[in-house]
């Protein structure tokens, strides 16, 4: 195994070296266009606008230029719950503190997405809280009873192995692997 895996870093390594020069234009085109885009765009872009805009921030959202941060805030401003999300899911991926306001909104994507802030940082016991404060206010939501299960290590009664959503599968082994120890 530990040979597999020298062998696939060594082809990495080797390999990724032709496409970087690629890679790094395109990103550099994309900036670009970002750039034009965030210099001519109104407070509030039309919907087009905003789906152009959330293609280039998707596409650069790896990046951690402040250009892109400026996109995801730009749509998080002028638009709804899920690109509030959008902005606190960039924030949390590159470790940037969270913007308050798209916080502050509380629909479901936006809850969603600072309960998850809140178990990365290893602040169990307000994610647990805040998940159950999700589920009350959203009770039919599997997504955050799921996170709550997983939080919590509460398998479901039964899971049939056919059927089963591989996140069920992997929470009940997990479970049952810990009741053993």
């Amino acid at each position: 195994m530990a040979g597999l895996i020298s062998f696939l870093l060594l082809l990495l390594a080797l390999g990724g070296g032709g496409g970087e020069p690629r890679l790094a234009a395109r990103r550099a085109r994309l900036l670009e266009r970002l750039d034009a885009f965030l210099a001519a765009a109104p407070a509030q872009p039309d919907e087009a606008a905003r789906r152009r805009l959330f293609h280039l921030v998707r596409r650069l959202d790896h990046s951690t230029d402040p250009r892109v941060e400026a996109g995801w805030r730009l749509l998080a401003r002028s638009g709804g719950d899920r690109d509030r999300a959008n902005l606190i899911l960039h924030e949390r991926r590159h470790r940037l503190p969270l913007d308050p306001e798209a916080a502050a909104a509380g629909g479901l994507e936006t809850t969603l997405e600072l309960c998850l802030a809140l178990w990365g940082e290893g602040r169990l016991a307000e994610t647990e809280a805040a998940l159950e404060q999700a589920l009350a206010r959203w009770p039919e939501d599997a997504r955050l009873r799921s996170n709550l299960a997983w939080l919590r290590l509460e398998a479901p009664a039964a899971t049939e192995l056919r059927s089963a959503d591989p996140r069920d599968l992997a929470l009940a082994v997990l479970v049952r692997r810990d009741r053993r120890r």
